[in-house]
């Protein structure tokens, strides 16, 4: 599937380990997509990863 990365990095520090959390924001092409929020995990401690569709996506040249 189609999709674009976004990662985010240096947020607030983890109270667990101390370190900044990260966030892998996946914007991905889904034609019946609106633009909503697919999913949202804590893949690790203080790691999360978001999954957005968007039909946008599926219309870029780059994605075709």
């Amino acid at each position: 599937m189609p999709a674009l990365q976004l990662n985010m990095s240096d947020g607030t520090l983890c109270d667990l380990n101390g370190q900044p959390r990260n966030t892998r924001v996946l914007y991905v092409c889904d034609a019946r997509g609106k633009h909503e929020l697919y999913s949202l995990e804590e893949v690790s401690t203080c790691e999360y990863e978001i999954v957005v569709l968007s039909p946008y996506l599926c219309e870029h040249p780059d994605f075709k």
